[in-house]
């Protein structure tokens, strides 16, 4: 629970301070192979080639890996940011 908290708490975090986005899309579901969490914004995105990858991401990545969880991140320049992470319930 804690986990799931803290890495909306960075996404919404780095929504607001780098994306400059106007609409933000949050779903948790529960499915058989665990938590699917999915988070869309319609900012500005990134290269993902390019990017140098703050602590933002990186501590989504930590979170995510800490509890066995899957990270699976879409973006393009002028795209937005797409999101999915699975999370295994236990």
């Amino acid at each position: 629970e804690t986990s799931v908290y803290r890495i909306i708490q960075e996404l919404l975090n780095n929504t607001l301070k780098h994306a400059q986005a106007t609409e933000i899309l949050i779903k948790l579901k529960q499915q058989k192979k665990g938590l699917l969490l999915f988070y869309r914004d319609n900012g500005i995105g990134f290269d993902q080639e390019t990017v140098d990858y703050g602590y933002g991401i990186r501590n989504i990545r930590q979170h995510t890996l800490a509890i066995d969880g899957q990270l699976h991140i879409s973006t393009n320049i002028n795209e937005g940011f797409e999101c999915i992470i699975i999370l295994p319930l236990k």
